[in-house]
Protein backbone atom coordinates (compact mmCIF):
# COMPACT_ATOMS: atom_id res chain seq x y z
CA UNK A 1 0.00 0.00 0.00
CA UNK A 2 0.84 3.83 -0.70
CA UNK A 3 0.86 5.59 2.66
CA UNK A 4 -0.30 8.96 1.89
CA UNK A 5 1.42 11.74 3.07
CA UNK A 6 -0.29 14.86 3.87
CA UNK A 7 -0.36 18.08 1.53
CA UNK A 8 -0.86 21.59 2.27
CA UNK A 9 -4.01 23.16 0.12
CA UNK A 10 -3.13 26.37 -1.22
CA UNK A 11 -5.46 29.15 -3.16
CA UNK A 12 -2.19 30.51 -4.28
CA UNK A 13 -0.46 27.69 -5.75
CA UNK A 14 -2.32 25.74 -8.46
CA UNK A 15 -2.48 21.71 -7.46
CA UNK A 16 -0.04 19.66 -9.08
CA UNK A 17 -2.06 17.68 -11.98
CA UNK A 18 0.39 14.91 -11.87
CA UNK A 19 -0.08 14.15 -7.92
CA UNK A 20 -3.01 11.55 -7.27
CA UNK A 21 -4.27 13.96 -3.90
CA UNK A 22 -7.70 14.11 -2.30
CA UNK A 23 -9.19 16.68 -0.48
CA UNK A 24 -9.93 15.56 3.22
CA UNK A 25 -11.18 19.08 5.01
CA UNK A 26 -14.08 20.53 5.30
CA UNK A 27 -16.84 20.62 2.79
CA UNK A 28 -16.32 16.74 2.61
CA UNK A 29 -16.49 13.70 4.46
CA UNK A 30 -13.28 13.43 5.67
CA UNK A 31 -13.66 17.24 6.98
CA UNK A 32 -12.74 17.58 10.58
CA UNK A 33 -16.29 18.84 12.01
CA UNK A 34 -15.08 20.54 15.70
CA UNK A 35 -13.79 24.24 15.05
CA UNK A 36 -11.33 26.17 16.88
CA UNK A 37 -11.91 29.17 18.75
CA UNK A 38 -14.87 29.68 21.50
CA UNK A 39 -17.80 27.63 22.56
CA UNK A 40 -20.31 27.42 24.73
CA UNK A 41 -21.55 24.85 26.80
CA UNK A 42 -23.97 24.57 30.07
CA UNK A 43 -23.42 28.46 30.78
CA UNK A 44 -19.49 27.74 30.43
CA UNK A 45 -16.89 28.82 28.13
CA UNK A 46 -14.23 27.52 26.74
CA UNK A 47 -11.38 27.66 23.65
CA UNK A 48 -11.06 25.17 21.74
CA UNK A 49 -6.96 25.14 19.95
CA UNK A 50 -5.88 23.41 17.20
CA UNK A 51 -4.09 20.33 19.40
CA UNK A 52 -7.81 20.02 21.30
CA UNK A 53 -9.48 19.59 17.62
CA UNK A 54 -7.34 17.23 16.32
CA UNK A 55 -7.68 15.28 19.57
CA UNK A 56 -11.08 15.52 19.72
CA UNK A 57 -11.54 14.17 15.91
CA UNK A 58 -9.22 11.05 16.90
CA UNK A 59 -11.30 10.36 19.57
CA UNK A 60 -14.74 10.77 17.73
CA UNK A 61 -13.91 9.49 14.65
CA UNK A 62 -15.79 6.43 14.79
CA UNK A 63 -19.04 7.94 15.36
CA UNK A 64 -18.49 10.67 12.77
CA UNK A 65 -18.39 6.85 10.84
CA UNK A 66 -21.06 6.07 12.22
CA UNK A 67 -23.37 9.14 11.98
CA UNK A 68 -22.85 9.47 8.23
CA UNK A 69 -24.30 5.59 8.29
CA UNK A 70 -20.84 4.20 7.09
CA UNK A 71 -18.75 1.27 8.00
CA UNK A 72 -14.73 1.33 8.87
CA UNK A 73 -14.22 0.26 5.29
CA UNK A 74 -16.88 1.93 3.34
CA UNK A 75 -15.46 5.30 4.99
CA UNK A 76 -11.79 4.82 4.45
CA UNK A 77 -11.45 2.73 1.30
CA UNK A 78 -11.83 5.66 -1.15
CA UNK A 79 -8.84 7.30 0.11
CA UNK A 80 -6.68 3.80 -0.39
CA UNK A 81 -4.00 4.32 -3.55
CA UNK A 82 -3.96 8.23 -3.19
CA UNK A 83 -0.14 9.72 -2.98
CA UNK A 84 -1.55 12.48 -0.86
CA UNK A 85 -4.50 13.62 1.97
CA UNK A 86 -4.61 17.19 1.40
CA UNK A 87 -5.73 20.11 4.32
CA UNK A 88 -6.19 23.79 4.69
CA UNK A 89 -3.53 22.97 7.85
CA UNK A 90 0.07 24.13 7.15
CA UNK A 91 2.41 21.17 7.21
CA UNK A 92 4.12 22.39 10.46
CA UNK A 93 0.72 22.16 12.42
CA UNK A 94 -0.90 19.62 13.92
CA UNK A 95 -3.81 17.84 11.52
CA UNK A 96 -6.82 15.92 11.67
CA UNK A 97 -5.49 14.60 8.45
CA UNK A 98 -2.68 12.68 10.48
CA UNK A 99 -5.35 10.86 12.30
CA UNK A 100 -7.18 9.43 8.79
CA UNK A 101 -3.55 8.63 7.85
CA UNK A 102 -2.83 6.97 11.02
CA UNK A 103 -6.24 4.84 11.20
CA UNK A 104 -5.45 3.79 7.25
CA UNK A 105 -2.23 2.36 8.00
CA UNK A 106 -3.66 0.46 11.11
CA UNK A 107 -6.96 -0.55 8.57
CA UNK A 108 -4.60 -1.69 5.44
CA UNK A 109 -2.44 -3.55 8.11
CA UNK A 110 -5.75 -5.43 9.48
CA UNK A 111 -6.81 -6.31 6.08
CA UNK A 112 -3.40 -7.58 4.84
CA UNK A 113 -2.96 -9.90 7.56
CA UNK A 114 -5.49 -12.63 6.42
CA UNK A 115 -3.48 -12.33 2.93
CA UNK A 116 -0.54 -13.29 4.25
CA UNK A 117 -1.18 -16.14 5.90
CA UNK A 118 -3.39 -17.11 3.19
CA UNK A 119 0.23 -16.64 1.12
CA UNK A 120 2.49 -18.10 3.64
CA UNK A 121 0.40 -21.28 4.03
CA UNK A 122 0.31 -22.12 0.77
Amino acid sequence: MIIPKRYQRSRQIAQPKNLRIRYCGRGSIYGNPFEMGFHEYGGHSTHWFRHDVVVFHAQELDVIIANLGMTENEYFAPLFGFDFLSCWCGLDEECHVDTIIDRLVRLNSYIQLPMLEILVNS
